[in-house]
């Protein structure tokens, strides 16, 4: 940033990313200025944002005026506290800011108070003592009946000699906080990314499960690498990753031990048989969340798909998470990385949330798929960024004759059953083939037993609000011929396509209607702008919404 005189800062900007959640919400953009005299005139300058009935701020004071040294250094912890005291005397009169101009301002804990804004300035850094760190708590509300963990992991020394481990997070529905916590290390975990945890993730689990069924249990995976192999969860049960915490998944295939292949399938999806375990899994569980302070699961997948592109592979690869037969499930808060198949794979499960995860894989890795329920009922995903080699979310229920026992929902003759009911909201897409597809002539099937007499029907697909860039078409929309799909709804949707010898739309054997989309659609999905105000979205208050919350926290002397 350049200075046009010594004596001047230029005004800097904020710009504040505010979500507006609740109605009465304003938002209000202000600014105060502040001059101090004696000598040379220096002027301060603060530009901000504001939400809400009370505005901009009536009363504003530096961190300095409270005898703050922003040495990195000197200790503020004084400083913050005497400040928010005052201030806080006034904030009725129309709100109060507390300003922390540039500098690294050593302090403690400190707590804010109503109707209060804390600013920092452009090069002003906080820095937390090492006698406790300041906790930011990121919070999703998701399930019901659904406990929630996020949060930080940290240390504290006292005395010279005492360490405190302290976990804050929180947690809503009947699982609530988790009363039994401990740390991989407790059972002998190594994060040096070298040493096998394999055993120390299983002497955990098994350890924490004996007492879950009281309160419920968390297993915190503290900073570093952490190599392992395969291993189950438990009931009642929260594995939280701090910030840092990266598990590695062992390139050792020999830990990696064959299981039966999933019984919608049939046989395993890359190769007949059965299937490579999991890296972490779960079967039959009641209330199991896997989330932290935004830490890695990292599947190290150059191994597994050099052998799948080399057809080296006798059975098919594991996934990233998988959960079997589970309900109240809750992943939140993580990021999931170079996956030697699909990533997260709820399965014959129920009340699954998938919030605020982000999934990464190149656009070229075989079969990544970032997100796929498969038959399952009552699931939420929402707020995820997924970059993927194959479908970023996909809907299944298993392979033809084998997944009709389980409720098929693939399109394709010989699967039967009906795909009806989808909603689809609030989309951002990036770098697409087509921003919507579907498709009745899906044809891999695990066998020759299938039936092609088993129709599917499909009706009643509604997308609404979308917004696409860089996509090579529109849609590719192709239902069966002689059972087209029906009730197809396009609402307030924006592609923006590159140009490409592909045709826009390419629309056949469907049925349905749009309003306000752009490019527009094909004939079969004619426009009815004045007519078409919406799509379709339930109204009904479902399982998965969410409720309150209630904050947590743990310490202990560290071991």
């Amino acid at each position: 940033m350049e200075h046009s005189q010594p004596i001047f800062r230029v005004l800097m900007i904020l710009v504040l990313w505010t979500v507006v959640t609740a109605a009465f919400i304003g938002i209000a953009e202000g600014h105060r200025h502040h001059r101090r005299a004696g000598g040379a005139t220096e002027l301060e300058a603060f530009h901000y944002a504001a939400a809400g009935a009370r505005g901009c701020r009536a009363h504003v004071a530096s961190l300095t005026d409270f005898g703050g040294v922003g040495d990195g250094v000197t200790s503020n912890t004084a400083a913050f506290a005497v400040a928010v005291a005052n201030l806080s005397k006034v904030v009725y009169d129309d709100g109060a800011m507390l300003v922390v101009p540039a500098g690294r301002w050593l302090t403690g804990p400190f707590n804010l108070a109503d109707h209060f804004t804390l600013f920092l300035d452009h090069d002003a850094v906080i820095l937390a003592t090492q006698v406790l760190m300041i906790l930011v708590l990121w919070t999703v509300v998701t399930a019901a009946y659904i406990g929630i963990a996020e949060g930080h992991h940290h240390h504290r020394r006292a005395g010279g000699a005492a360490e405190l481990e302290a976990f804050h997070y929180a947690a809503a529905g009947a699982g609530g906080c988790r009363a039994h916590v401990a740390s991989l290390t407790d059972f002998g975990g190594v994060g040096d990314g070298v040493t096998s945890n394999t055993a120390a993730f299983a002497a955990a689990v098994a350890n924490l499960s004996k007492v879950a069924y009281d309160g419920g249990a968390m297993l915190v995976v503290p900073a570093g690498q952490w190599l392992t192999g395969p291993f189950n969860l438990a009931d009642h049960f929260t594995l939280f990753l701090d910030h840092d915490a990266v598990i590695l998944a062992t390139q050792d295939i020999n830990e990696w031990l064959i299981i039966d292949p999933l019984p919608s399938y049939g046989r395993g999806r890359d190769a007949a048989g059965g299937r490579y375990s999991n890296l972490i899994m779960g079967y039959n569980l009641t209330d199991v969340v896997i989330t932290g302070n935004n830490g890695t699961i990292d599947g190290q997948r150059e191994s597994w798909w050099k052998m799948f592109g080399n057809k080296e592979l006798n059975y098919t690869r594991g996934y990233l998470i998988e959960l079997m037969y589970c309900k109240q499930v809750l992943i939140s808060n993580i990021t999931l990385v170079n996956s030697p198949s699909w990533n997260v794979h709820p399965v014959y499960s129920s009340h699954v949330i998938v919030s605020g995860i982000t999934i990464l894989a190149p656009v070229n890795s075989p079969n990544t798929d970032g997100i796929d329920p498969d038959s399952s009922s009552n699931v939420r995903i929402e707020d995820c960024y997924i970059v993927s080699g194959d479908d970023c979310i996909a809907i299944k229920s298993g392979w033809d004759e084998y997944g009709i026992a389980f409720n098929m929902i693939k399109t394709t003759i010989g699967r039967g059953a009906y795909v009806k009911d989808i909603f689809v909201r609030r989309m951002n897409l990036h770098t697409m083939k087509w921003v919507f597809w579907m498709t009745g002539t899906y044809g891999q099937h695990p066998d020759d037993k299938f039936d092609p007499k088993a129709i599917p029907v499909v009706q009643n697909i509604s997308y609404s609000n979308v917004v696409a860039e860089n996509v090579t078409m529109a849609a590719k929309l192709e239902g069966i011929p002689g059972a087209p799909f029906t009730g197809i709804c396009i609402y307030n949707v924006t592609a923006e396509v590159v140009k490409s010898k592909k045709p826009i739309w390419n629309c056949t054997d469907v049925e349905g209607v749009s309003s306000h989309v752009t490019p527009t659609p094909c004939a079969q999905i004619p426009e009815y702008p004045d007519r078409i105000t919406h799509c379709p979205f339930p109204e009904d208050d479902l399982p998965v919404n969410g409720v309150g919350l209630e904050e947590c926290a743990y310490q202990r002397a560290k071991p």
